[in-house]
């Protein structure tokens, strides 16, 4: 199994970082409040604006076997088979809807039934080759 980490470009980096130390800061006002809220709203508020962020971050990354491409993006998960993989392609969209990739430098995946998925490995040349190696010959 071959396992590429994800290209992560400086912006999106530092967008995600001050997400991050933004979240504590709300989180530790809401703590330090005269009524403090409910136990849950700092902890999701937490969660969701400082660990997620930073575990999506950190464990981003596509491992290719010799059935699929595995997806792991901090919590969230994806397999996509090689039988199922239509076509890959080099994009540098700026808008998509929530995808792997924390690079603009991407390959945009299409698979099964009109899905795609915008991936950015740090080593996208040996990432394609890897990839073309185990998807069928028909694929």
């Amino acid at each position: 199994m071959s396992t590429y980490k994800s290209k992560v470009d400086t912006g999106f980096a530092a967008i995600l970082l001050v997400i991050a130390i933004v979240s504590l800061y709300i989180t530790w006002l809401l703590t330090q409040a005269p009524n403090p809220p409910l136990w849950f709203i700092p902890t999701v508020t937490l969660f969701l604006g400082a660990v997620l962020p930073l575990w999506v971050l950190r464990a981003t990354r596509y491992s290719i076997n010799n059935d699929a491409l595995l997806i792991v993006s901090g919590p969230f998960r994806w397999t996509v088979p090689f039988s199922q993989i239509k076509d890959v392609a080099p994009v540098r969209a700026r808008c998509s809807s929530y995808s792997p990739a924390l690079s603009l430098d991407r390959l945009r995946i299409e698979y099964a039934d009109d899905k795609t998925l915008l991936v950015s490995p740090e080593n996208r040349d040996q990432f394609l080759k890897d990839l073309q190696e185990r998807r069928p010959a028909t694929a």
